[in-house]
């Protein structure tokens, strides 16, 4: 209905009603905690950020469609707004479109720091990661192709090739030095790419997915690890450094959220449970 909550309190029993968009429904959603920063697009493509620490405020990155109205910097047009990403320290906000663009902003004041078009033409982005200090981007096409890209200078993109030949989706680590990338279902299996600072990317391990693909991924918080969930059940944890498996855990159910508490696999299943997996000491 256009509305947003945060809630708060220990027992999270407080809700607050945050300024939403009336007439439009939420499509994509994120959030910084730490910084009580919150960015949302609507159907309509309206992009806002919203300050929710004390009385809340609003900026308005984008409006309708991109038109009249767009905060000073921003470039119209951005149509079909599918995702969008906020840094760890909520100052800087990712959008991706149908349109095959994608955009970085400041959230304080709206302004678009960079507009990113590398896919090729009628080619949607379907699939972004941010890296949590917000200097790298990367973007998944609807053909497969991959892009990587640098959130604080801009340039051009340098191309991830995904397993069997196109990327179905791709995770960057929180550091954004490393990007997991996995194929659709029955098409391949997963890689991790090394992004270095100047230089095209490496591809340093490959390992096996599910033949049902992929319906969740996480990174350990120091980026040495990564976990795939998949459909039938099971979850994977590789090292990143060579693609080595050092995990492995089979759910009754499929497998629609992962994450790690150091070095803790969590995987959360389509039944309602969760499950830990201790991988020993792989991210200390």
């Amino acid at each position: 209905d256009g509305a947003l909550r945060a809630w708060v309190g220990a027992g999270l029993d407080a809700a607050a009603g945050l300024p939403g968009h009336p007439g439009s429904r939420v499509r994509a959603f994120d959030a910084a905690p730490a910084a009580s920063v919150a960015v949302f697009a609507t159907y309509d493509s309206a992009v806002r950020a919203v300050q929710y620490g004390g009385t809340p405020t609003v900026v308005v990155l984008q409006s309708r469609g991109g038109g009249p109205g767009d905060a000073p910097g921003a470039t119209r047009g951005h149509a079909g707004v599918t995702s969008v990403r906020l840094s760890a320290d909520g100052t800087t906000c990712a959008t991706a479109a149908a349109d095959g663009t994608a955009r970085v902003w400041e959230t304080a004041t709206g302004i678009c720091r960079h507009v990113f078009a590398g896919h090729a033409p009628a080619v949607s982005i379907a699939c972004t990661s941010f890296s949590v200090c917000g200097t790298v981007l990367l973007t998944i096409g609807t053909d497969g192709s991959a892009l990587a890209w640098d959130a604080v200078h801009g340039g051009p993109p340098r191309p991830l090739t995904g397993p069997g030949g196109g990327a179905a989706g791709g995770r960057l680590a929180p550091d954004g030095a490393r990007a997991l990338l996995w194929s659709a279902p029955g098409a391949g299996g997963a890689s991790v790419w090394l992004l270095a600072t100047h230089g095209a990317p490496v591809r340093i391990a490959e390992a096996a997915q599910a033949p049902a693909g992929v319906s969740a991924t996480a990174w350990s918080p120091c980026g040495r690890a990564a976990s795939l969930g998949a459909p039938d059940g099971t979850l994977r944890v590789l090292r990143a450094a060579d693609g080595a498996p050092t995990g492995f855990f089979m759910a009754d159910a499929a497998v629609t959220a992962a994450a790690f508490v150091g070095a803790v696999a969590v995987a959360g299943c389509d039944d309602g449970a969760v499950h830990f997996l201790d991988v020993g000491g792989l991210d200390e």
